[in-house]
């Protein structure tokens, strides 16, 4: 659809499971992120609440895994679930550096 109404871009370019693994890579950063800043003691431990939200990221994983990325209809879900995952990760991750100061 986007390419039929003139539309180019990186991820157009892409087949689909190279889309997913995009995804998936770009993805996993801040979790690894926040799992290394943690290590580092640059964050504190209760900043890990973040992770909670990985319980919404693999189902979006999955859902973009196959021939879904081709009929938007199938896609509708993962794209609720990740409007979801992008906005409670840094909620949790506030809440934990909060909660940390806190206690």
């Amino acid at each position: 659809p986007d390419r039929a109404v003139g539309r180019d871009n990186f991820a157009i370019a892409l087949s689909a499971p190279q889309r997913a693994l995009l995804y998936t890579l770009f993805g996993l950063a801040p979790y690894l992120l926040i799992l290394l800043m943690v290590a580092l003691g640059l964050l504190p431990p209760l900043a890990l609440l973040a992770l909670l939200t990985l319980a919404l990221f693999v189902p979006v994983v999955r859902d973009l895994r196959g021939d879904s990325q081709e009929r938007i209809d199938q896609l509708i879900p993962a794209m609720g679930k990740n409007v979801a995952l992008t906005l409670a990760t840094p909620l949790l991750l506030a809440v934990g550096m909060s909660l940390e100061r806190l206690l």
